[in-house]
């Protein structure tokens, strides 16, 4: 009999944050799931961190070579076997109500293909803050027309997402070429064509930030999915001017010729260097205003609900897994 719940955990290397990540997978109230571990053929040993817990409930699976992460997002779902399927960052952690409280957003909204929920934010041992979320209660296809700006809604990293395995594979799951975006293209189809999302009022996870983290975070290769993206037709409908705004922005932050040249002749190979120079005088006139239009897209957020019962539970979690945990003696066998 196949489990309600799969909390799929991508990973490359981290086998430190793999083992915090499986603990708070393991302490979540709902038991009747399954946690699948991908490993994107790391240098480390990851399977025997997993073998450490000793739980049937855990499966590791290993990629014969390095797929990249979104493919391996892919592998991680395509592994798995509940109806409701939440992608665990390694980085990340699950408060224990996680699977409890997505899985009845789930339950109530039966035409919605995912829930996002609220996270509370991690730096090194400390709980900084959280996400603030939408206004909106419901966003399908009708609703996203209405409200262009769910557009550059950000907090759709995967761990905030429980989604329907079968919406999940019906609109076509992650689109594997993207490097950065592939998180939040899969939102946006969940919403315009994957029966809606719907957005959760609580903390339910804690995202963590550290300097790994931001080492990926490459602004040129966001560009790149953002360029890959723009030459698709549900798409199409970005300005010049947003996209070559993005390009100035860029570009001014890789300061040597070479890193230029490259940036350009990624341009020139999709075609779009016309398209992109004619939008740089809008782009110009974008920044000028840009701050009317934060105030703007502020207006649509508001703080989620049970901040201060959440922040603390995400306090005792991190004093339980990251500060106060001591790694076991390894079982025999293992290497």
């Amino acid at each position: 009999m196949n489990p309600q719940f799969s909390i799929a955990i991508p990973v490359y290397n981290r086998r430190d944050f793999l083992r915090q990540a499986i603990i708070s997978a393991l302490m979540q109230t709902v038991r009747d799931s399954e946690i699948i571990v991908s490993d994107d053929c790391s240098t480390e040993d990851l399977e025997t961190v997993v073998a450490s817990f000793d739980d049937p409930r855990i499966k590791y699976h290993r990629s014969p070579s390095r797929l990249g992460a979104a493919q391996n997002h892919q592998v991680s779902v395509n592994l798995c076997r509940g109806e409701y399927v939440v992608n665990l960052h390694s980085d990340d952690l699950l408060l224990p109500n996680y699977l409890e409280m997505a899985g009845s957003e789930l339950e109530r909204s039966r035409m919605v293909g995912a829930v996002y929920s609220s996270v509370a934010y991690l730096s090194e041992s400390e709980i900084t803050g959280y996400q603030e979320v939408p206004k909106v209660r419901v966003a399908d296809v009708r609703v996203y027309a209405e409200s262009p700006w769910l557009e550059t809604f950000h907090n759709v990293a995967p761990t905030s997402c429980m989604f329907r395995r079968s919406t999940f594979l019906k609109i076509g799951g992650y689109r594997a070429s993207l490097r950065f975006a592939y998180d939040w293209d899969l939102f946006m189809r969940f919403m315009t064509i994957g029966g809606g999302v719907v957005f959760s009022r609580e903390i339910l996870s804690i995202y963590r930030r550290h300097e790994e983290q931001a080492a990926r975070m490459s602004g040129e290769h966001a560009f790149y999915d953002v360029l890959d993206l723009w030459r698709l037709r549900e798409y199409s409908h970005w300005s010049a001017s947003e996209i070559s705004a993005l390009m100035l922005t860029v570009l001014r932050e890789r300061l040597s010729y070479r890193q230029w040249a490259e940036i350009i002749g990624h341009i020139n190979d999709r075609g779009l260097m016309t398209r992109l120079l004619l939008g740089v005088p809008g782009a110009l006139r974008r920044r000028l205003g840009r701050a009317r239009r934060s105030r703007e897209e502020a207006e649509n957020y508001e703080p989620p609900a049970h901040v201060d019962t959440a922040l603390s539970a995400a306090k005792v979690i991190v004093q339980e897994v990251v500060t106060g945990y001591r790694e076991p003696t390894p079982k025999k066998g293992c290497v």
